[in-house]
This record gives structure tokens, C-alpha cells and sequence, in this order.
């Protein structure tokens, strides 16, 4: 059997490799840990089968003290210390698919729900309308072809106009700023409001009202002085709103990239037969970041399911949840800013 050692806070991930030696009491078909947690400077030894890149231990009854560290890839680290020697000696067979998550139902609040999920239900009639469930094509171009769709940099700063409807109240105009600013403060876009500007109507600018559901055109559209991007009252929370205004800025959903072969796998027996276009792969521009299963861009992985099945799994760890973003990560701020050539 192999140990293995590795000396960490709680909150960095465990190392996949690390010195090891042979460990003769720990059975076959798992592998011990030694966790060294600095905080009380004692050692805890643990048994677990590999199963990359998890940890887990099947006899799950029979362990108690479960400790679960994330994983530098996105994925999890999952051990079970034994309440005695020999719990965890049967064999680890791999993790299964995602189990469907609880907050994927009808009953629970926007904010305990996936982004894809709050689309699906604003945009539920309008879905055949739309590209990938919310990106509206501006009938010249392919919806998703972004070439030249740049909003323009002045100097060390991109300045977007933008006009929000007199239906929004108070609270919804205060909260869609609120996220314009959260996105301002880590990139060099600057959204400015043309409600005081007695002549707005001849700027390019985004108009931002309460339609039916919420999507937004890819990227500045040339042809359109008012540039609409709806925001319908199910569509407020923080990723949400900066889901659209990553596709106003000229991004696509992540599950579309032109690599996504190599990270996800697409099961096209569980989607729903009119929804199949929605998993298309497109030949874009990834700025050199990696994909990335904690965007706010990723859709979850039953989008568009027609049984109830993973429609959307990780490569390297198929039982991975992902999609449930509640913010933008440090990749989708980082692809704006290397797409306008921030200097932040």
C-alpha cells in the first residue's frame, strides 16, 4: 500500500502527489493518508481509494469524520477518517454521475438556483427564438460569431452607454448598477448611465428593460443605435445580470467553446431532441485561459434534459457538479480584461 503525507491549511487543496512509502496495514483497494493540519500540529491518518481526481471511501457507513477539501482543478477531495482499522477495505469503484440536485426544482428561490436555470424558466417562451436559450441573433450575423463586435476603448477604458427602463423600480436600478460596478471595480469597462444626457437617443447604448426573460445580443451590434438587453424581474441576481452583460461585452456560453471537447463530454441521448442545437461547439477565441466549470458562463449539468440525466459531465471527474456560480470567477474577469487589453 502507499502513504501518503502532505502538510496544508484546511483551506488549501491536498496535493495529488506527494512523498510516499509503504504502509502494510492499510488493505488493498485503498491508500493512507497522513494530514498534518497545522492548526493543532497533530497528524491524522486516514484510509481512502484513489479515484482521480477524488478520494472516497465506499464503505461510507462504516466511516465517520468526513473531510472534504476542494480540489486545484475544480474538482474535490473527499476522505472518510475509519472509526476503526479494515472499515474501508472493500473495493472503490469510480464515482457515479451527479446525482440531480435539489435546487434544480420549482420550489425554491431564484438564488438557490443555477443561472442556466433562472434563463430557462424567464425565457420559457422564448426559447426557439433564441441561440444557446438566451443569446439573440441581430439577423445579420451568426449569433455567435463575435469579429467585430467590440465596444470601443477611449484611452485606458472601454465606455459602454447604457439606458435602464423607467419600469424598473428604484431597487432593480440600484441592484443592476450595483453589478455594473461590481464588474467596473476589477476591469477597465466603464458602463455609463445617458439618463441625464438630453441627447442619448443619438449615442450607441445599450437599453436595458424588463422584457420577456433574459438575453442579450454577443458584443456590440454596428447596425443598432439602442441596443436592447433584457432583464425581466426573474432574471435579478448578481450572476445572472452579469451573465448578460458578459454577452453584451462579446461572450459566449463556456460549454460553446472550440475546445470544450477536451473538458466536458455532451450526452446528446439525454437532451431534449428540439434543445440539441444548444450544444453546438463554436470556433472561438479562449484568450489563452483554461476552461473553466466555475464561470458564470457554464451552464449546469442538466441543462436542457430530457430525463433527468446529466446532459453535460466533467471529463476528469464525471461526478463534478458544476454551473451553480454565484459570481463571475477570476477567468471571466480575466477574459474581458485581456480581450479589451485591460491594464488593471
Amino acid at each position: 500500500m502507499v502513504r501518503r503525507e502532505a502538510s496544508h491549511r484546511l483551506s488549501q487543496p491536498l496535493p495529488l502527489r506527494a512523498p510516499s512509502m509503504l504502509l502494510a496495514e492499510c488493505p488493498a483497494g485503498s491508500e493512507a493518508f497522513t494530514l498534518k493540519i497545522k492548526r493543532d500540529g497533530r497528524g491524522h491518518s486516514y484510509c481512502a481509494a484513489r479515484v482521480p481526481p477524488l478520494y472516497h471511501c465506499s464503505s461510507a457507513p462504516s466511516c465517520s469524520h468526513a473531510l472534504i477539501l476542494g480540489h486545484k482543478n475544480s474538482g474535490l477531495l473527499q476522505v472518510f477518517k475509519p472509526q476503526r482499522s479494515g472499515d474501508c477495505n472493500r473495493h472503490h469503484e469510480a464515482p457515479p454521475p451527479p446525482a440531480r440536485p435539489s435546487d434544480v426544482t420549482d420550489d425554491v428561490t431564484n438564488d438557490e438556483e443555477s443561472v442556466s436555470n433562472i434563463i430557462a424558466k424567464a425565457n420559457k417562451d422564448l426559447d426557439s427564438a433564441m441561440t444557446e436559450g438566451d443569446i439573440k441573433s441581430d439577423g445579420r450575423r451568426n449569433a455567435l460569431s463575435c469579429r467585430f463586435c467590440k465596444w470601443p476603448k477611449s484611452g485606458s477604458y472601454v465606455n459602454i452607454f447604457y439606458r435602464l427602463s423607467n419600469s424598473y423600480t428604484s431597487e432593480q436600478k440600484d441592484f443592476i448598477r450595483s453589478v455594473m460596478t461590481g464588474l467596473e471595480n476589477k476591469t477597465c469597462i466603464r458602463f455609463k448611465d445617458v439618463d441625464s444626457v438630453s441627447w442619448w437617443k443619438y449615442l450607441r447604448h445599450l437599453s436595458i428593460y424588463p422584457g420577456k426573460g433574459c438575453w442579450s445580443y454577443i458584443g456590440r451590434v454596428w447596425n443598432l443605435r439602442s441596443q436592447s438587453l433584457s432583464l425581466s424581474s426573474g432574471c435579478f441576481t448578481t450572476a445572472t445580470v452579469q451573465h448578460e452583460l458578459f454577452h453584451a461585452l462579446g461572450f459566449t456560453h463556456e460549454h460553446s467553446r472550440s475546445d470544450r471537447d477536451d473538458h466536458v463530454t455532451v450526452h446528446n441521448q439525454n437532451i431534449q431532441s428540439d434543445k440539441l442545437h444548444n450544444f453546438n461547439k463554436y470556433k472561438t477565441n479562449n484568450l489563452y485561459t483554461p476552461y473553466d466549470f466555475n464561470s458564470v458562463m457554464q451552464y449546469h449539468n442538466w441543462a436542457w434534459t430530457s430525463n433527468k440525466k446529466a446532459t453535460l459531465t466533467s471529463k476528469e471527474n464525471p461526478g463534478l457538479r458544476f454551473g451553480f456560480a454565484k459570481v463571475a470567477s477570476d477567468n471571466d474577469i480575466l477574459r474581458v480584461n485581456r480581450y479589451y487589453k485591460c491594464n488593471v
